[in-house]
């Protein structure tokens, strides 16, 4: 009896009685592989797509080489454990978590190189933004900003931290400073002349203006805040600490109006000497002059050589030189501080006026054998007192009690009128001869008369130590 496929005892297998039909279990396998096959290739569709999107775009320079080289070694990984990366199940997730790893690694590597990108940027236009304020980085910053050109991954770099960016203060402005100062004037000024050391024939005259203790006081306040405030100044008074030579030369300025040496542990009082000085500074003035008494001299001179020439009797000499004696007192009388105030005996205020003490002066009103320090006329009486002072045994000029020239009243009594004069050159205490040939010794070899004030006075002309010495030495000045 004939049987159809499927029934018992049928099917194309035929060991027994019955057949087996394989076709649904081999389309089950087709579409479980298909499957497989699908899954395979969008894993490895997913991969690939992950390695293309690791690109150096926006990245810094120095950053792509290395990036590149992370991608090529992931990529590399990828094909040799492809397998095991998409079935985790052949190495317990091993190669998985590897290419993981090295994936974010190169992901992190060009993120922070994009950041740094941002950073530079922002730098820069802060860097734009100082300059423009006259401003500029820090050392610190400098070197951090240094540091953070390095590729990342290099021992030397260092990431940079907007955050600490910190400016340099602007560079001092001296002048603007003094700004500060512009109504603070000198109080009153005083003013000094000596003989240019380099010119006899001129006189320098200097203008020194004088600050009040209250004046004084406020650009020690001034200078105090500016200290305190200005950056800047600061700096520049911190490093003019550092000077030593001019650290003790603003000290002494300091000690000289204050009493006492700088307190290390207060700048403001370097900062108020330095501003003093530069205040001191702009209120003294100097100017050079025409210096009367070398004038005079040369004059002297002039008039002495044809007086030693001429065959006049002694009294004509007598007459020659009371009237040269006569424009020395004229020249005086028109020099107020020249004058000499005094109160006579009978209560009368009188005034004298002190004469340039030049050689014919000098022989002139000699009397006996002391020549006189200085010599003052008195217009209403025509008559000359000579003046002569104590001396010590160096032969300085002693100081009294009130700190002036102790004069030697013994010496310098009485005076001499224009007839006593006369008789003086006439042959009596000075002669003709000798007055002329004494006179003339002494501007041959010099014409100008020899400069003689006090050594600060010197010094404040620009005259060194060593230079006083030498021309006390040689003759050229005198030391009063």
């Amino acid at each position: 009896m004939a049987t159809s496929q499927g029934e018992a005892g049928g099917g194309i297998y035929s060991g027994g009685n019955a057949l087996f039909n394989a076709q649904p279990f081999v389309q089950f396998q087709t579409n479980l592989l298909a499957r497989e096959q699908a899954k395979n290739e969008a894993l490895d569709n997913g991969y690939k797509d992950m390695l293309k999107g690791l690109t150096p775009a926006g990245m810094r320079s120095q950053e792509v080489a290395p990036f590149v080289d992370k991608v090529n070694g992931l990529q590399n990984f990828y094909l040799q454990n492809a397998d095991k990366i998409k079935n985790p199940r052949l190495d317990r997730g091993a190669a998985a978590a590897e290419f993981n790893s090295r994936y974010n690694d190169a992901l992190g590597y060009a993120q922070q190189s994009k950041n740094l990108v941002g950073v530079a940027k922002q730098t820069e236009d802060f860097r734009r933004q100082a300059l423009l304020q006259g401003r500029s980085f820090t050392d610190q910053n400098t070197n951090d900003l240094i540091a953070n050109e390095y590729p990342i991954g290099d021992p030397r770099h260092k990431d940079f931290d907007l955050t600490t960016i910190n400016l340099n203060p602007k560079p001092f402005d001296l002048q603007k400073h003094l700004d500060l100062y512009k109504d603070v004037k000198p109080n009153k000024t005083t003013v000094s002349t000596i003989t240019n050391p380099n010119n006899p024939a001129e006189t320098i005259e200097t203008s020194t203006g004088v600050f009040s203790p209250e004046t004084v006081q406020g650009v020690a306040t001034r200078a105090q805040a500016a200290y305190q405030t200005d950056p800047s100044y600061k700096t520049y008074i911190d490093n003019l600490a550092k000077d030593q030579t001019k650290y003790q030369q603003y000290n002494d300025l300091y000690k000289h109006v204050i009493g006492k040496d700088f307190d290390l542990n207060h700048p403001e009082e370097l900062a108020f000497a330095h501003d003093l000085s530069l205040l001191q500074q702009n209120a003294t003035t100097q100017k050079v002059l025409p210096n009367p008494v070398y004038t005079q001299q040369q004059e002297n001179a002039r008039q002495l050589r044809g007086f030693q020439h001429t065959d006049s009797k002694d009294a004509e000499a007598g007459l020659w030189t009371l009237k040269a004696l006569r424009d020395l007192s004229d020249r005086a009388i028109s020099n107020p501080d020249n004058a000499r105030i005094y109160q006579t005996a009978d209560g009368k205020q009188n005034s004298e006026y002190l004469l340039p003490a030049n050689p014919l002066l000098i022989k002139s009103l000699t009397l006996g054998k002391e020549a006189p320090d200085e010599v003052y006329f008195n217009p209403t009486t025509k008559e000359y007192r000579p003046i002569i002072y104590q001396r010590d045994a160096d032969g300085k000029i002693v100081q009294d009690a009130t700190g002036n020239k102790a004069v030697d009243l013994d010496k310098s009594k009485g005076t001499l009128g224009e007839a006593d004069v006369i008789d003086a050159i006439a042959g009596k205490n000075v002669g003709k001869k000798l007055l002329a040939n004494e006179v003339q010794s002494g501007i041959t070899k010099n014409t100008a008369p020899v400069p003689t004030h006090t050594k600060s006075e010197f010094k404040s002309a620009g005259w060194t130590d060593d230079q006083i010495n030498k021309a006390l030495k040689a003759g050229k000045i005198k030391i009063r």
